[in-house]
């Protein structure tokens, strides 16, 4: 699991840098498109794919069709958000993983 973690946050500061190395290594003012070099497109090409996460072998409810609705509900509901307005789902796009 800290593996994952580690790799993810890897990947965020290349994500990062990737955004800075925009504006530096920008052709002109109007091409936006990102131009990394060799060692950052190999740095880039070292994390991914990444592996899959491991199994939890404590999760007991994995596959229990109620508790993955019930993290549904919950997940999408503002009722607990401190001013009542804001889901998990606010910040946290479930497309995204």
């Amino acid at each position: 699991m800290m593996r994952v973690f580690i790799a993810g946050l890897r990947l965020s500061s290349l994500f990062i840098v990737a955004l800075v190395s925009n504006f530096v290594h920008a052709k002109s003012e109007n091409d936006k498109t990102l131009v990394f070099s060799d060692l950052e497109r190999k740095r880039i090409m070292s994390l991914s794919p990444l592996p899959p996460p491991p199994v939890d072998v404590s999760n007991q409810y994995v596959d229990n069709e109620q508790a993955i609705q019930l993290g549904r509900t919950l997940f999408f509901d503002t009722k607990f958000s401190a001013s009542g307005t804001m889901s998990c789902a606010t910040c946290h796009n479930p497309k995204f993983g």
